[in-house]
């Protein structure tokens, strides 16, 4: 992450005035990636699970339920959301909620990096933020929401709020729990004491265990041995988004650019290492291969 947007300045801290040039360009990116947004929405047929969810949601009676979503995977935020919106929404109104969360999300980033409009338009005009995590009907955007939210607390001094924040992100998706365990890693480096932590660290393990037991029903999921390692390198390869190149050499790759940047931070590189192995292991495992993860 740039300078500009580093969370360890604090309100108090000195930082280089954003220009008038870079405060105006930021705007324009902005409302570019708002419109853009907007367009894409309007013309979105909503796929399977987008309206999966929402019918698992109007369904939802009693109280185990309304904590592990029945066959679907995920911890149960997402779905109380979708449940209120049910009562004065129907689903084809509902789901321009996340276009409002991706607007959102553009405001709080251009906040965070501070006039660094090159790294701002990159981050906005990238496939899983302009797609994925905006205007989908799906909750990766509140995780993202929850993250930049965090920062934000983060450089304001206010840690303590942003471990809740993250943690609460756990509630929206499951994989939200590995740059958690991250946050609270570097949160106990920078001199956090411990008891400020377990009761932020406990509610995202709940959500975690919620998400879990929900998984070991999902339709969805056909774990198989046969491509176990092929679905391993599949998930070590994140930062790609065709399938076809999620292999295991742009796994390897993956992991060693990741050694290459926190090379001299190593009790991050070693703890964020782990977790990117175990998640990959893990997802792999547990959740298997569904049409949306097969690789090619």
């Amino acid at each position: 992450m740039s300078h500009a947007a580093s969370p360890d300045l604090t309100a108090g801290s000195t930082s280089q005035p954003i220009s008038r040039g870079d405060r105006v360009a930021a705007i324009i990116i902005v409302l570019l990636y708002i419109a853009l947004q907007c367009v894409l929405a309007v013309g979105h047929q909503p796929w399977r699970d987008e309206a999966q969810a929402w019918l698992w949601a109007q369904n939802l009676s009693g109280l185990p339920d309304f904590l592990i979503i029945p066959g679907e995977g995920h911890p149960p935020l997402w779905y109380w959301i979708l449940r209120g919106l049910s009562l004065f929404l129907d689903f084809s109104q509902a789901r321009y909620f996340t276009l409002v969360v991706a607007i959102v999300n553009a405001v709080l980033l251009a906040r965070l990096l501070r006039g660094d409009v090159l790294i701002l338009a990159l981050l906005l005009c990238s496939h899983v933020v302009m797609q994925y995590w905006g205007y989908h009907f799906r909750p990766y955007s509140l995780v993202l929401t929850a993250v930049l939210g965090a920062l934000l607390l983060e450089r304001n001094g206010r840690s303590t709020a942003a471990s809740w924040v993250m943690a609460l992100a756990c509630g929206f998706h499951f994989y939200a729990g590995f740059p958690f365990a991250l946050w609270l890693l570097v949160q106990l480096q920078r001199g956090a004491r411990l008891p400020t932590l377990l009761a932020p660290a406990a509610l995202g393990l709940f959500f975690g265990a919620c998400a879990l037991v929900s998984g070991l029903g999902n339709p969805e999921s056909a774990p198989s041995s046969a491509h176990l390692a092929d679905m391993i390198a599949y998930n070590l390869a994140w930062p790609l988004t065709w399938p076809v190149l999620r292999t295991w050499p742009t796994a390897i790759l993956s992991l060693a650019l990741l050694c290459y940047g926190l090379w001299h931070q190593r009790a991050i590189l070693l703890t964020l290492l782990a977790l990117t192995i175990l998640f990959a292991v893990g997802a792999a495992a547990v959740y298997g291969e569904s049409p949306g993860t097969r690789p090619l």
